[in-house]
């Protein structure tokens, strides 16, 4: 699986690279003015699983959640899920909304980097994932910056009226602060 598993990270590296550089021109800045940050990324890629409802081995009980409400710590992630298997959700101002991919489709999601970079001119996403009747399954590409790359305000998300709200932090240690805060002490 080596293979088929490098391809599929290789093909989800250049899509996060190629979306990153519309979010520059959505920006007003130059397509490529991403690229050096994220030349030496530090992505991950996991297969997720989750037990359903009807899945005899499974512990789970109606109500309980498959992954409870989060953002995800980098630049984006890219999904893709089994669309005939509910249970993505994202927060809306009027509560949760789930998620209906198409056969093909691939969910993005904004990280906290992204947020950071833009001033919170753009959200980070907040989602969880319900357990459905029957078994849900995923590949999450999560996309980070180069460990070294600073993350701080972009020159055209801030002003005089809306000042940078987060002080610059390299991407690495800003993604090892998020791991470690998720870490149960007890």
């Amino acid at each position: 699986m080596r293979d088929s598993w490098t391809a599929r990270y290789e093909s989800m590296a250049d899509l996060a690279a190629r979306l990153l550089s519309l979010m520059a021109e959505a920006l007003h800045l130059p397509s490529d003015h991403f690229e050096p940050m994220i030349d030496r990324h530090t992505s991950a890629m996991r297969a997720l699983n989750y037990p359903g409802l009807d899945d005899v081995t499974a512990a789970v009980h109606e109500g309980q959640l498959g992954a409870s409400a989060h953002t995800d710590y980098g630049t984006l992630t890219i999904l893709e899920t089994d669309p005939d298997q509910p249970g993505l959700q994202v927060e809306s101002a009027t509560g949760w909304i789930d998620v209906h991919p198409r056969p093909g489709d691939l969910v993005v999601n904004l990280g906290d980097a992204m947020e950071r970079w833009t001033n919170d001119r753009w959200k980070s996403t907040l989602h969880r994932v319900t357990i459905p009747r029957g078994r849900r399954q995923s590949i999450a590409f999560f996309h980070n910056a180069n460990w070294d790359a600073v993350i701080e305000c972009l020159p055209t998300c801030r002003d005089e009226d809306r000042p940078p709200r987060h002080a610059p932090i390299a991407a690495g240690p800003h993604l090892m602060q998020k791991f470690r805060s998720t870490v149960n002490v007890y």
